[in-house]
């Protein structure tokens, strides 16, 4: 399935070590992601993608491209980002 980034959404990054908060500038809520996540999100920034593409360039740039724990978490993590409307299906 093919997302894109919620042009309505404007985040606000930093990073410190081992983990990133987020913080939605017109709602003001700030969210804590592990570096996994954030790079997945990443992916997403240069336009629409489809989900399988982006997991497996995450998978193939940590050198686990069938390590099906990752594969879970990395869609346990998109599930959260179209839960939170940063994700949405389709070319938005």
């Amino acid at each position: 399935m093919l997302f894109s980034l919620n042009p309505q959404i404007d985040l606000i990054w930093r990073d410190w070590g081992d983990e990133s908060v987020a913080m939605e500038a017109a709602s003001g809520r700030v969210f804590l992601f592990d570096p996994l996540s954030s790079a997945l999100l990443a992916c997403f920034e240069s336009g629409p993608q489809q989900v399988q593409a982006a997991v497996d360039s995450l998978l193939a740039d940590l050198g686990s491209p069938t390590d099906s724990r990752l594969q879970e978490f990395l869609r346990a993590a998109l599930d959260r980002f179209v839960a939170l409307g940063w994700l949405l299906p389709g070319d938005a």
